[in-house]
């Protein structure tokens, strides 16, 4: 840059390892029509930079350049624009200038090509095309092109790697010649040597073989080229989407690759060694069968015993499909009967009782009963129990049968979940079962686990909330009833299962069954916090949760007519982190009594969206609460208590 008569310069591109910066300054000479060396400036640092000469110029134009010196040589890092300095008579040279970008990139072997980033300034006029000049360093013969102006590229053969360059450019029209712009020094730099090619990969046949729900077998061709391998694609949509990696043998090779189930593949592959990779082969189509929706069955029950003489053996299969249990007895008391029976506690009383033998006249009777306690089972006036079979042969008396697993029937006990079962033989008078004895009768020494589905319904409306009071013993509540069905349902079924103190809930039991028009029931449900269903058997549902407390004096519902005052509080979970995977928040609280003890969890676990950072909770005043918040998938827990003691 020009002020008063000297010449300022600055460094517009900080280049790594430069050795050091030159600055050049050319003069028009007006007289010979060209540009020549006035003043240079070698052995620049960066930090010299901007860098002023200090002697005087006299009045002309000038050009700077900064170059910077490499250890292969010298790049042009910078061009100056044309200065005036002082009064100067007659009109400028006319000098193309490198505009910004890179004007120099290599796009082949042995090829350089220049991109013409130049402009005429004023009052360049009438040029109509560019006369590019260029020498190799080796020979310093120069060799000349010309394309219009507007061309934005201009390609010119280069004579060897690493060869170096000048280059220059500038403006010619009908017996005019502009000077020629700074000149570019240009390295071309050393290319590898291309890597040989790779034989193109092809399918043998057959390609795709024992295609399963989860994987299929491919047929890898063989090849000579050692130390490669084969990876093979899944082309959707034409992007290739990495599968499986096997190595490349010299034999036709077999290779199973994990596939998903019930998905349409096209595979193809690519051979690789190294940096260098074939094309890939043709595809072939593999459409993967989806995985079996029937759940497999629960394994079997069993059970073997002897006494007296009398040799029982059990067995029992759930049906998840039909929701039923198959039952199969047989005994060698082959002239009495035996007995299947479940229970919610050990022992006898409260249990239902399945019953088999052959009567006076020969005929198999399967009889549903219930023993109230340590008599002899009553009939069921009802019974659910479907295909009963009663055979004798060979002096063994067989049984079988179908058990619902969730029966309407209130004198059965539901089958599903932690059950006691229990066994007898005996004898058959006047086709009625007569007292089995103490030594004919068995029962599995812990509960078993039947594996029934579960069956519950479902609503996504809020169920209708029952009114509760103290029943008149011990442990019991006294529940109102609808006094109408709106479904028309004829009968309501009454089940109830206990909140655990770690928060979750115990198997559903049934209590009662009662019809449509009786307006209360007294329930038995002992001291804890229990979730009370009642759903009419045409699908009316209704619920509440009721806690009842050692001495029966105090029950708490969650019927909106007799709920405590309750405040709102908010969970500040702003601050909290979590996994980008997690979908929700799952909070649940319970309150810590004067001396420090953890209650029971007071409320089902409530569930925010993971978005929301503030959730809130309506707690009941006068209490301490402890507050579990989760992150689903469960990876993050957080407890924090609330005192809400000191608010009446």
């Amino acid at each position: 840059m020009a002020q008063e008569n000297s010449l300022r310069y600055d460094l517009t591109q900080v280049l790594p390892g430069a050795l050091e910066y030159v600055v050049t300054v050319e003069r028009f000479n007006s007289t010979l029509q060209q540009m020549e060396t006035v003043a240079t400036k070698t052995g620049l640092q960066a930090g010299d930079f901007p860098y002023t000469f200090p002697q005087p110029f006299g009045p002309g134009y000038y050009r700077g350049r900064v170059d910077a010196v490499l250890d292969s040589g010298v790049r042009t890092v910078s061009f100056g624009q044309l200065s005036r300095v002082g009064t100067v008579s007659g009109a400028p040279p006319c000098i193309p200038v490198w505009q910004g970008g890179s004007p120099v990139s290599v796009t082949g072997r042995n090829v350089l090509t220049i991109n013409l980033l130049l402009a005429l300034p004023p009052p360049c006029a009438n040029y109509s095309r560019w006369e590019v000049q260029w020498r190799p360093v080796t020979t310093g013969v120069w060799e000349t092109q010309t394309v219009p102006i507007g061309s934005s590229q201009i390609t010119l053969p280069g004579e060897q790697d690493g060869g170096r360059y000048d280059v220059r450019v500038r403006a010619v029209g009908e017996g005019i010649r502009s000077l020629f712009s700074s000149m570019l020094s240009i390295s071309l730099p050393v290319l590898p040597t291309p890597p040989p090619s790779l034989p193109q990969p092809a399918w043998p046949s057959p390609a795709v073989t024992n295609v399963q729900s989860q994987s299929a077998e491919l047929r890898l061709p063989a090849t000579t080229v050692t130390g490669s391998v084969y990876n093979v694609f899944n082309i959707v949509n034409l992007v290739p989407q990495f599968v499986a990696s096997f190595p490349a043998t010299s034999s036709v090779t077999f290779r199973r690759v994990p596939l998903i189930p019930g998905r349409t593949y096209q595979l193809a592959f690519r051979h690789r060694r190294g940096q260098v990779t074939s094309t890939f082969s043709d595809t072939r189509t593999v459409t993967t069968p989806p995985l079996s929706t029937t759940p497999p069955l629960p394994a079997p029950g069993e059970f073997r015993t002897t006494g007296d003489g009398a040799q029982l053996t059990a067995r029992w299969q759930v049906n998840p499909a039909s929701r039923t249990v198959d039952v199969t007895l047989s005994s060698s008391l082959s002239n009495g009967y035996v007995a299947f029976g479940v229970s919610e506690t050990p022992g006898m009383p409260n249990s239902d009782i399945i019953v088999g033998f052959v009567d006076s006249n020969g005929n198999g009777q399967v009889q549903d009963r219930y023993a109230d306690g340590r008599s002899l089972p009553s009939l069921d006036q009802s019974s659910q129990v479907t295909n009963g079979i009663v055979s004798r042969q060979n002096g063994v008396l067989s049984v079988s049968f179908t058990l619902p697993c969730h029966s309407t029937d209130s004198r059965d006990v539901p089958l599903a979940g932690q059950r006691h079962l229990i066994f007898a033989t005996g004898a058959v008078n006047d086709n009625d079962i007569t007292y089995h004895g103490f030594t004919q009768r068995w029962q599995i020494p812990s509960a078993v686990s039947i594996q029934c589905p579960v069956s519950e319904p479902t609503t996504s409306a809020p169920i209708p909330q029952l009114p509760f009071r103290a029943g008149p013993g011990q442990g019991q509540i006294r529940i109102g009833l609808p006094r109408t069905s709106p479904s028309g349902s004829s009968n309501w079924i009454i089940t109830s299962r206990r909140l655990n103190d770690d928060g979750s809930f115990g198997a559903w039991r049934r209590l009662a069954v009662v019809p449509v028009g009786i307006r209360s029931q007294t329930l038995t449900l002992g001291e804890g916090r229990h979730s009370i269903q009642v759903v009419g058997d045409g699908g009316d549902r209704y619920g509440s949760m009721v806690t009842i407390s050692p001495v029966n004096t105090a029950i708490t519902t969650a019927s909106a007519t007799t709920a405590p005052r309750q405040l709102e509080v908010t969970i500040d979970l702003s601050t909290t982190t979590a996994r980008s995977d997690n979908t929700a928040w799952v909070i649940r609280g319970r309150r810590v009594s004067r001396d420090g003890q953890l209650g029971v969890w007071d409320f089902e676990p409530q569930v925010f969206p993971f978005s929301n950072k503030y959730p809130t909770l309506r707690l009941e005043p006068g209490h301490v609460w402890q507050i579990q918040v989760q992150a689903l998938p469960e990876q993050l827990n957080i407890t924090q208590r609330i005192d809400l003691s000191t608010i009446g």
